[in-house]
């Protein structure tokens, strides 16, 4: 997980959770200002001029996960993005048969976005997971309904303007558009083909809908992806019935292979 800086402190004097979390009300996406975050301790005297064997790595790896130490504490930061923090209780979800959550994610969709691989930053661009999941809660599926005149609760009209979770003007020069999503405690990836007005679902578990209200889920995400776009792209023109949806099929073996 890169960038980051780690944070080694013996003991830690703050206890405040990460900074820029997404807060959201009435269903409509609004992002508060970031506030100033706390200053985060130098990396740690022992850390530095050391070479990280496994036996170091591990010591370090077992110190993050400790369940006996501060679960706010922050241990890592993005560099250049004040406001992503990762505390400890983040990195707990990297434990084993642990649910990773929402943060660890969004950091990852950062680090996809700053890769430096040409196709990716050609044809990918990674979205925040947190623009589904608090759009789409279970109150805003059950009143969703389809059609030629779809009714829905939607974006905030201030969306776009904060460019920490979604960059209108990076978004609109890629081919695909990636949202991370988490429902039953299952993540998935909706893949919006921007052009072409579709979306592929890649579930591991899942080759079509499990029961009506994921079909309605599926639609509904796919005309936020479609509001989405008509903010970023000048002339976007939305389909008459939400973009087509189809699901990736996967295959299992030794090594997972995926075909769409």
């Amino acid at each position: 997980m890169q960038p980051l800086q780690t944070v080694l402190p013996n003991k830690s004097s703050y206890h405040t959770p990460s900074p820029g979390r997404p807060s959201f009300s009435l269903g409509l996406t609004q992002f508060e200002k970031t506030p100033t975050p706390s200053p985060l301790h130098s990396i740690h005297p022992t850390l530095k001029n050391i070479k990280l064997g496994e036996t170091k790595e591990e010591q370090i790896r077992t110190w993050i996960v400790s369940s006996s130490l501060d679960e706010n504490q922050e241990l890592a930061k993005y560099e250049g993005r004040e406001y992503m923090v990762l505390q400890r209780k983040d990195f707990w979800t990297l434990k084993p048969h642990s649910w990773v959550n929402s943060c660890v994610i969004q950091w990852m969709c950062y680090s996809f976005n700053d890769i430096d691989s040409s196709r990716f930053k050609r044809d990918f661009y990674c979205v925040c997971p947190g623009i589904l999941e608090f759009v789409t809660r279970d109150n805003n599926v059950a009143s969703f309904i389809d059609g030629v005149t779809p009714i829905y609760a939607g974006l905030s009209p201030s969306f776009g303007e904060d460019n920490r979770f979604f960059d209108k003007i990076v978004a609109a020069k890629r081919n695909w558009w990636l949202f991370p999503y988490c429902w039953r405690g299952h993540w998935w990836v909706y893949a919006f083909e921007v052009n072409a007005k579709r979306i592929v679902i890649l579930d591991s578990l899942h080759s079509a809908p499990e029961d009506d209200k994921r079909d309605k889920l599926d639609a509904y995400v796919g005309r936020l992806c479609e509001d989405m776009a008509s903010i970023a792209i000048l002339g976007f023109v939305r389909t008459p019935y939400g973009p087509a949806r189809s699901y990736a099929r996967f295959q299992s073996n030794r090594t997972s292979e995926m075909k769409i």
